[in-house]
């Protein structure tokens, strides 16, 4: 059975996950390649564990006293409006869909009362995958119509 716990000085969980939720926080930047130097985002959050009202909200998900899966939230002003980002949610391989499922509504429950703490306009998520937009669909996230694409820098700029 996963249990769902925040990471922050304030409940003592820096202690005991927040190494494991730090390593789990750099191997995602690693594995989608999006930050090129990890470790400023490594300090960034741990920084972020010990603040007395962080923008940035670490909760975990524990199994048998292991970390199993993460999720990092972010609160930005965005032109004006406070919004909170999900910016990493991932559970390990081997969980099953069902365990999944109930990790996510629990860790939306913290974020949605994080976002409500600091009077957030609206909480938005990046879902890398199908399945992970499945299931935030199912706690009423809509499409907002974004699309995010990639391409290299190239030293010479392509004709438009």
């Amino acid at each position: 059975m996963i249990k769902i716990e925040t990471v922050h000085a304030s409940n003592k969980n820096c202690h005991v996950y927040g190494p494991a939720a730090l390593r789990r926080a750099v191997a995602f930047i690693k594995k989608y390649r999006l930050d090129p130097d990890p470790e400023v985002f490594w300090h960034t959050l741990a920084n972020q564990m010990v603040q007395a009202q962080p923008t940035m909200l670490t909760v975990i998900g524990v199994e048998d006293g292991r970390v199993v899966g993460h999720l990092i939230a972010e609160l930005q002003n965005n032109y004006g409006y406070l919004i909170v980002n999900i910016i990493q949610w991932e559970v390990d391989e081997g969980i099953h869909h069902m365990q999944k499922g109930k990790a996510l509504r629990e860790g939306w429950e913290i974020v949605n009362g994080w976002a409500a703490m600091n009077e957030a306009d609206k909480i938005r998520c990046w879902a890398m995958n199908k399945e992970v937009a499945q299931m935030f669909q199912k706690l009423g996230f809509e499409d907002a119509g974004f699309t995010i694409m990639d391409v290299p820098v190239e030293s010479k700029v392509a004709e438009v």
